[in-house]
């Protein structure tokens, strides 16, 4: 963490994450900047926290139906399943990385069509109580409600491990913010994403 009378700036290094916090000034606005240079992503309430970056606002969602998920695994299509560790090589190229290293960290969830890998769902970032929910649906396979499916094994898996779900998307990813809807999650905050590289 680096400080200022303001605010501070909060690093997360092993996700490339910042946080400014408060109003922290030009120095720490500044550094905010050369992360997002480095390809670091900063989180913000506030925009005059540094006014400089390219903010996209993002709505945070909880569950305002917990019992949701549940039933989105009852309904007919193709059954999630978690993905084992040698499932890792079905894995398209550009999204291996991604899901080896969440797959070290816990459950992945994958949906497959025709044998293809169609939807995968993941916690990129965990706390004891808490967790955020990321998936990634390849394009041919998207508006199939795979999506959904996968988030929801996931969901099953974190709660009963005693973690609560969050869903965070840009307000510009109507797709996720759908899934997240379908899901049972509604609005609870809002925050600004700048997107490094």
């Amino acid at each position: 963490m680096e400080g200022a009378a303001g605010g501070a700036l909060v690093l997360g290094e092993r996700h490339r994450l910042a946080a400014l916090v408060g109003v922290p000034g030009p120095v720490l606005a500044a550094r905010a900047g050369e992360l997002l240079a480095g390809g670091w992503s900063i989180l913000a309430l506030d925009a005059a926290a540094a006014p400089a970056l390219p903010w996209e606002a993002a709505t945070i969602r909880t569950p305002a139906d917990p019992s949701r998920p549940r039933a989105v695994l009852r309904e007919a299509g193709p059954p999630p399943s978690l993905l084992a560790p040698d499932g890792i090589a079905d894995v398209p190229g550009d999204l291996r990385g991604e899901i080896a290293a969440a797959l070290d960290r816990g459950p992945v969830a994958v949906v497959r069509a025709g044998g293809a890998v169609a939807s995968l769902a993941y916690a990129p970032l965990r706390t004891e109580t808490l967790f955020d929910v990321s998936v990634d649906t390849l394009g041919p396979f998207r508006g199939r409600g795979f999506a959904r499916r996968a988030a929801a094994l996931l969901i099953e898996e974190e709660s009963r491990a005693g973690r609560s779900p969050v869903w965070g998307a840009l307000d510009s990813n109507l797709p996720s913010h759908a899934v997240g809807t379908a899901l049972g999650f509604a609005p609870c905050g809002r925050l600004l994403v700048a997107e490094g590289e």
